[in-house]
């Protein structure tokens, strides 16, 4: 896998719009950070080409992807991009005193052991809806149902895979005398905003632009100027 410098991208009005609320101008400006990553194996050339350039840097595909293939990796950073956003629309409006309102949550698959029980069934950003017909929606809420098994039993998982639901059954593995499924699970939630904000950016996934996102629209919704007048670069996660 061939990682690349990105750009820093500016969030403004081109890319941030708000109705349903005060806006405020100011001189500064929040931008947030971008790596470019490849999506599919690079042919030797390419390889060769990265190889001797300082900028780039060739990782092995496990040490980034793990044993996701690349368009599972693709699907899980979509919902991760999605996630950001809107937690930071919580994030930012809540500490402004607008009322938000949490609607629901859901369970994704955010990495699978290589070599793990779930390994080849299940695939990052499956969407786990249920454990032996138990409706989940919280990550916190899989383990106990898991661990309830002893290792070897089998564990039917119901996921839903981009718009596909299927039913998956693993035989449970043994980590420290319980019963594991080799798998790293993260909750996902849903907000309901009292105004409405876009973020339009296209061809970007993954979570890290969150904190970004909040600091710039806590400077659009607020007077004066967040950055004292200066661009600011942020890269990094946000969480409720």
């Amino acid at each position: 896998v061939i990682v690349s410098p990105g750009n820093a991208a500016a969030l403004n009005s081109r890319t941030v719009t708000i109705s349903g609320a005060p806006t405020y101008p100011h001189a500064g400006q929040v931008l947030f950070l971008t790596v470019q990553v490849s999506t599919q194996d690079p042919n030797l050339y390419r390889w060769a080409f990265a190889s001797l350039d300082s900028s780039d840097s060739v990782e092995k595909k496990q040490d980034v992807l793990g044993c996701a293939s690349y368009a599972a990796d693709g699907r899980l950073n979509d919902l991760l991009w999605t996630d950001s956003q809107d937690t930071a629309k919580a994030v930012a409006l809540t500490r402004l005193g607008y009322p938000v309102t949490h609607v629901s949550d859901q369970v994704v698959v955010a990495d699978v052991q290589c070599g793990g029980p779930s390994d080849h069934r299940l695939q990052v950003g499956d969407i786990v809806t249920a454990v032996d017909g138990h409706p989940v929606s919280t990550a916190a809420a899989v383990r106990p149902l898991v661990v309830a098994h002893q290792p070897g039993d089998l564990v039917h998982i119901t996921v839903r895979r981009g718009s596909q639901p299927l039913d998956v059954t693993i035989r449970a593995g043994r980590n420290a005398g319980r019963a594991f499924l080799g798998i790293v699970s993260q909750t996902l939630s849903s907000w309901r905003f009292p105004i409405t904000v876009k973020i339009n950016i296209p061809s970007v996934s993954g979570p890290s632009a969150g904190l970004a996102f909040t600091l710039a629209l806590i400077g659009e919704l607020t007077p004066g100027d967040l950055t004292g007048g200066h661009r600011v670069a942020a890269t990094g996660t946000i969480e409720p």
